[in-house]
Parts: C-alpha cells; structure tokens; sequence
C-alpha cells in the first residue's frame, strides 16, 4: 500500500485548522469571522497550489502494519484514558470539564452562575469539534467520546508524519522508528540514580518528569498521555514547518493553531521560525524581504485575535509562583539545570551530531533546549514542560533517523551501538506508563459522578480556576471581538 504524503498534508491542515475555523465562527463576531474563514479557505488554496503539486513523496507501507498503527493508536488512547472516560487522574477531570462546558454553554462561553462570572480563557482549540458534536447531540458523554476519538486521530497522523520525517522505507524500520518514538525518555534513569540520593524530589523509576525543583521533563509517552491536547497539533505544525521550510511566505501557516491548541508549544514553533529565518539569511541576503506576504500577515491578525482571547488570563492576578521569571538561583543551576541538559539531550547530541551538522533545525533544536529551561512559569514549571516538548519531539526525530539507517563507518557503528543501549534504558519507564492507568479501579465512576450532577457547579467552581478571566466584562476580547 502506497502513502501520499501529499494527502498526510490535507489531512494535517484540516486537524489542525478546524480549531481555528470553529474559533472564528464560534467565538467571533461574524466582520472578523466570515472574512476571516474566507482567508483561510483562499491560504488552503495558495499551499495546495504551492506545496501539494511540487511535493512528489511516497511511503510503501504494509495494509498489516497501517492497521497495527490505527488499531494500536486506539488501544493507547483507551489506556490513556482519551476523553477522560475511563480515567481517575485530576488533570482528565479539569480537562473533561472544559469540552462539558463547551457542550452545555453558548459560545463564548460565559460562567455567570459561578461565584464570580468570567470568560473561559484556555487553549481550547483541541476541545472545540468534541464540544460542538456534544452540544448537537445534547450529551456531554458523547463530547467526551469525541475527544477521545479526536486525540486517537490527532496520534495516527502524528504516527505516519513521523515515517516520511525519517524517511523509514521499509517495514523494519517503520516499526523501529515507531517503537523509538514510544520509549524516548533520554537518559532519565542515571539522572535519577545520581540524583536520588541526595535529594528527595527526584522519585527514582518517576517516569513523567526530572522533578528536581520542578524542572519539567516531558517523554514521548508521557506527552501523549498527560498532555496530548497541546502536544498533538504543535508537532504536527513543526513537522509542517520543518517540511516546507523554504516556503517562507508560509512560515506563520504552519505554526498559527498551536497557538489556540499549545499556547506554550507555540513559543517553540516562533522560536524555530525566527531561528530558520536568520539562518536562512544568512546564507542568501536576498531572502530578507520574503517573508513579508498576504499569508504571514492573514495568520498574524487571527493570531492577534487569538492573543488577545488568551491574554485575559494573563492579566488576572496570580501568585508569584505562576508568573514567568528566569532562574538566578546557581545552586538550581548547578545541580539540576546542567544535568538536565548534558543526560536529556546533550548526551545524544554528542553522539548523532556529525549525521545532522548542516542542517539548520538541528542547531536551532539544540538552542531552544538550552534555553527554555533557564526560565520558570507554573506551580510545576509548565514553561518548562510545554515549551520543550516540540524540540524533545524534534530530537527524537534526529535519533531515530541514526538508528534506522545504520552507518557505516566503525566510529559511527560504535556510536550507534552505544545509542541503542542507552535508549533501552528506558523499557521500565514504558512498561510502567502502560501498567499505571490498570492500578486504579472504579476509573468510569469520575465521569459518571459529573454526569449524575445536573448542574455540577460545586465540580465546575473548583476546576475552572486553571481557565477563570477576571473581569469578562472588561476585556477586550469580550467587549470588541466576542459574539454577542
């Protein structure tokens, strides 16, 4: 059986544009909506015309395999708990609530039975089609079944996007280069050996996070499994980008919905745009000017419009321990941030650096990682954690790539061996994702507790204050842009 890529792309731009069409024409008063869809639908026109007709790429995949990619992605998603349905875990429960509320309230949707009345302010892109199909159908269960049906389609593509980014031609190496992508965990295990002892944030056998002072770390796995909502679109818009990054007129396309689905994820993509860009001039001056085009200008105003939604959270006040602030503390920097970088990815780098050396992405890969955890946001560092994954993603791209083609030189043979050993030590944190979800019991009984609340206000007041805007009325988003 043969893949297009051509069609991967199609399907790419409507997974990750409905949730900018459903934000326009769900949320925005129909000046900015109707013209603003209308753009969209001459953009998808412009990179059918510019992209889709002069990329002539093919994958032969075997129907048997095609189906353990459908079939398996399922079974993960069920795992997972996709939709929340059959989860315990607090973060399912907040985030069932956003496509419940997106189900049962008029769009924008307004609290005004809560303690405070506010707007919901969260990247909400991944929750928008699921909430739409609950609100046509009158049940919030069936909006929690399409998200997880929409998170399990959202890991195929992902799936067969990561086959032609490391061009695996044949059936062994597309089973290896998914099985590669599944266990990425760096090298998580020594850092939590040499760690565990001295100190008692780092869990040994932990797998979701170097938890030293909440230095997020985010693995493959645990990515599709914790936070899959703003992982899913943000990579699939850096493969976009990575694949027709010579498009620069295009450049703001493939990186405008992760910032309605992955608002931190977005900050990686910008930074990979500006990164390629001056790269890009510098090996030819003349491209200065060509990233200025209708494309990049349309996708900046309905990121400005997305920006100013969003920015009502960010204007509330919030503990110190939320605001974004870079890290001056050496001692933090000593024992934890320089570990981070040298067993996460510096080890890996050192060993697959000499394949990749001119390509550009992976120096700006290298950078993103070394910067992003010099700065904190979050109880937890969600900056940290929501920015990284993108370039973690990216990273895993670069080793699978090593793996499956096999070098030849006996220098890099030796390299090679060595990195297949150290990505086997990740098999126990794998094991264990796929184990933890079987140790609780009674998993339906969450949904089926807020399902049994008609109103569900003493649920709702609770889980919307990770998404409240205070005052709605004031915002600019509510008073200039939001339907009425």
């Amino acid at each position: 059986m043969t893949l297009d890529f051509r069609k991967i792309v199609v399907a790419n731009l409507i997974f990750c544009y409905l949730p900018v069409i459903l934000f326009l024409s769900g949320w925005c008063r129909w000046e900015i909506a109707v013209p603003g869809c209308l753009l969209l639908g001459l953009l998808f026109y412009t990179v059918y015309t510019q992209c889709l007709k002069t990329e002539q790429r093919q994958l032969t995949i075997q129907p048997a395999l095609l189906a353990s990619v459908v079939f398996g992605t399922l079974a993960l998603a069920v795992i997972f708990g996709y939709g929340g349905l059959f989860a315990a875990f607090n973060d399912y429960e907040k985030h069932s609530m956003v496509v419940q509320d997106l189900s049962r309230y008029s769009w924008p949707v307004i609290y005004d039975d809560a303690q405070t009345p506010s707007l919901l302010t969260y990247y909400v892109g991944s929750y928008l089609f699921p909430g739409l199909v609950g609100k046509i159908f009158g049940s919030r269960i069936v909006a929690e079944i399409g998200l997880g049906v929409v998170g399990w389609l959202g890991m195929v593509l992902l799936f067969l996007n990561i086959l032609f980014l490391v061009d695996a031609q044949n059936k062994k190496q597309q089973i290896w280069a998914l099985v590669i992508y599944l266990g990425f965990y760096g090298m998580l295990l020594p850092l939590q050996l040499l760690f565990f002892p001295i100190n008692d944030d780092v869990i040994l056998g932990y797998p979701h996070w170097f938890t030293y002072k909440w230095l997020q770390y985010r693995s493959s796995m645990a990515s599709l499994k914790w936070v899959w909502e703003q992982y899913t679109i943000p990579v699939l818009c850096l493969s976009m980008l990575y694949t027709f990054r010579e498009r620069r007129n295009l450049y703001s396309v493939w990186i405008l919905p992760a910032l309605i689905c992955g608002t931190w994820g977005f900050v990686t993509l910008f930074g990979y745009v500006v990164g390629e860009y001056l790269f890009a001039c510098i090996r030819d001056r003349k491209c200065y000017w060509n990233i200025i085009s209708w494309q990049n200008i349309l996708c900046a105003f309905i990121g400005l419009v997305m920006v100013i939604y969003l920015a009502g959270s960010l204007t509330t006040d919030k503990p110190d321990e939320l605001k974004f602030h870079f890290i001056t503390d050496w001692k933090y920097y000593l024992l934890s941030y320089l570990p981070f970088c040298l067993f996460m990815f510096g080890f890996y780098y050192m060993l697959i650096w000499k394949g990749v050396q001119r390509d550009s992405f992976f120096y700006i890969t290298l950078a993103l990682l070394c910067l992003i955890p010099v700065g904190r946001a979050g109880l937890f560092n969600d900056w940290c954690m929501g920015t990284s994954m993108p370039a973690l993603f990216f990273l895993t791209i670069y080793c699978i790539r090593y793996l499956i083609h096999k070098p030849t030189e006996e220098v890099a043979k030796k390299k090679w061996i060595t990195l297949i050993v150290c990505l086997s030590l990740s098999v126990p944190f794998v094991l264990y994702e796929l184990y933890n979800p079987f140790r609780y019991s009674g998993m339906p009984e969450r949904s089926l507790s807020v399902y049994s609340c008609e109103g569900c206000e003493e649920i709702d007041v609770d889980l919307r204050t990770n998404y409240f805007c205070y005052p709605f009325e004031n915002s600019i988003f509510y008073k200039y842009i939001a339907r009425k």
